[in-house]
């Protein structure tokens, strides 16, 4: 059995996906309706999304570079990317951290593959102008490579 778990995915889409693969072997499900991971976050890699930024480690894909909003960031080990999306992730425990722009609640984010910690979730942003990061996921650039 395939699974593809997208955390961008709403229900609709979701059945569309299923019907159109058939439904043999592709279980469709969006983030947090894995009942054995909760917090992983995984998307099959299709053609068409090239190219992709992938773990050092392991190179597992992590994010497209279509989610990519900036490289003006920075991260515990140097210079950090800021995504819309990732992907083939896992979702740490929420904290609250005080960073250069603020105070935030983040949530560290691991590949799913090796366990490499890439960087974090940003969930909540206490500052108004620092709103635009919840949501979005920061991946240290000494962590990845980029793939064609």
């Amino acid at each position: 059995m395939f699974r593809l778990i997208d955390h961008r995915m709403d229900s609709h889409s979701q059945y569309i996906l299923q019907h159109l693969w058939g439904g043999d072997g592709l279980e469709v499900c969006a983030k947090g309706e894995n009942p054995q991971n909760p917090s992983l976050i995984s998307m099959g890699e299709f053609p068409g999304h090239r190219p992709t930024f992938s773990c050092r480690n392991c190179r597992n894909p992590v994010a497209f570079w279509q989610d990519l909003i900036s490289k003006d960031f920075w991260g515990k080990s140097g210079r950090a990317f800021l995504f819309h999306h990732a992907m083939n992730i896992v979702v740490g425990e929420k904290e609250e951290k005080q960073l250069i722009t603020g105070l935030f609640t983040i949530a560290n984010i691991s590949c799913s593959n090796c366990g490499e910690v890439m960087g974090w979730k940003y969930v909540q942003a206490y500052e108004p102008r620092e709103r635009y990061k919840e949501g979005k996921f920061i991946i240290e650039r000494a962590k990845i490579v980029k793939e064609y």
